[in-house]
């Protein structure tokens, strides 16, 4: 087995290298927010890099879907220049190991969590802490940031449109949070408090790092609760205030369906369905792609301008970068 994932490895990163010859492709290294036109009117302040970082968290032998995502959504938006995007992966496999750090060689891109098992449930509970604490501690290459997000590998963001109808309203001409900031879908269906939908939501720094304190400081982190439930209630069984921001349910959805028959369905207690994708409009992220046809199908329905058939039938431009100025 591990020889076939080496094989297939190698020839990733062939095709990899040979694709990032192609002009406007993602490339980690050659993205400078200085060196953008739009950092003067998108992120005042900021003149050193962007302000939000996008944390996917990824399985460590899912390179296949890395790629899918670095080539769609990460490379569609990334002329912004408002955010930067790493996967969170996690592995003590000593053959893994050395082709995940080739794999960091090419794309820059990777923080590697050695000492955490790739497992479904520290992926679903212990993970995100850990990587939250990494990068509040130490940064990412050495930068902080004012917003830091979690996205699930299978999901599918435009982090533009997110940008200007939540967080840019958020920021000082100083490049500061004004206050702690919990931004996501609520998870409605079993959390007790304000809590995120675990496939995207977005801190504000000071909350991040608070959160991870708190995990930190747990006796028997073993018995931690799901995730995303105890993003919320660390700070609420703390007592520290945070305001916890909706996302608008017309933007966001699980994709559900049969092949050929890609529908969205809401994160309600009723899982209300919204019909057919090409019929919605303004959508902002999709959840629960684990099959690649849907990523597929959802990934023909964006443009760099953001999600594409509302403006098919006279919808206006919502996600552009200068929209909400």
């Amino acid at each position: 087995m591990y020889i076939l994932t080496f094989i297939t490895l190698c020839l990733v990163l062939f095709s990899a290298r040979s694709f990032l010859s192609i002009p406007n492709v993602y490339n980690a290294a050659s993205t400078s927010f200085s060196s953008l036109t739009t950092t003067s009117t998108s992120s005042p302040g900021y003149t050193t890099h962007p302000p939000w970082l996008l944390i996917t968290s990824s399985s460590s032998s899912d390179f296949q879907r890395r790629l899918l995502v670095r080539w769609t959504w990460v490379s569609l938006f990334q002329h912004s220049g408002i955010f930067d995007h790493i996967f969170a992966v996690s592995s003590t496999d000593p053959v893994l190991l050395p082709i995940i750090k080739k794999e960091n060689d090419t794309f820059g891109d990777i923080l590697l969590l050695d000492d955490i098992k790739d497992t479904t449930w520290t992926a679903n509970h212990i993970k995100p802490f850990e990587f939250f604490k990494k990068v509040t501690n130490k940064g990412w290459k050495g930068r902080t940031y004012d917003f830091v997000s979690k996205v699930d590998q299978d999901s599918f963001v435009d982090p533009v449109r997110t940008w200007n109808k939540y967080l840019k309203g958020r920021m000082r001409v100083s490049g500061t949070e004004e206050d702690r900031l919990m931004l996501s879908m609520p998870h409605e269906a079993f959390c007790e408090c304000p809590a995120p939908q675990g496939g995207f939501y977005t801190l504000s720094w000071d909350l991040a790092k608070l959160i991870a304190r708190l995990y930190d400081g747990m006796e028997k982190p073993e018995n931690i609760g799901q995730e995303d439930c105890m993003v919320g209630r660390f700070p609420t069984d703390a007592g520290e205030q945070y305001e916890f921001m909706s996302m608008d349910k017309e933007e966001s959805f699980d994709v559900v369906g049969e092949k050929g028959s890609a529908i969205a369905r809401d994160w309600s207690k009723d899982q209300v369905e919204r019909g057919h994708l090409e019929e919605l409009e303004n959508v902002v992220f999709l959840h629960q792609m684990k099959e690649e046809w849907k990523w597929l199908a959802v990934k023909d329905l964006f443009d760099e301008d953001g999600w594409a058939p509302n403006r098919s039938s006279g919808g206006s431009n919502l996600t552009s970068l200068h929209a909400h100025t």
